[in-house]
């Protein structure tokens, strides 16, 4: 419930969302229940989760406001080759679209 009302009180960061998910899921919770607590998609949460398993996929969040969409492609980066992942990532954060060299 916190999250629901905090996300529409204050405006939650992409970021902060993806780390309130991960918390929900470290307490216990599935994929579908969080979706349903929350009110998203089972599959948004299940990149969220994703996401969360790459710290360099949440920083970029955290500190240049990317999508979760973004973030969830260096997070699939980052499971084959996290030195890839962070010079993606780096990009990214520059304004490249790296998305063309990955696909």
């Amino acid at each position: 419930d916190q999250l629901v009302v905090n996300e529409h009180r204050s405006g939650l960061t992409n970021a902060d969302q993806v780390e309130a998910i991960r918390d929900l899921a470290l307490f216990g919770m599935s994929a579908t229940a969080i979706a349903r607590k929350v009110g998203e998609k089972k599959a948004t949460v299940d990149v969220a989760l994703q996401v969360a398993e790459a710290p360099a996929a949440v920083d970029l969040m955290r500190e240049h406001q990317v999508s979760l969409a973004d973030a969830a492609l260096i997070a699939e980066v980052a499971a084959v080759d996290e030195e890839k992942a962070a010079e993606f990532a780096e990009k990214m954060a520059k304004g490249y679209n790296v998305a063309y060299y990955v696909g």
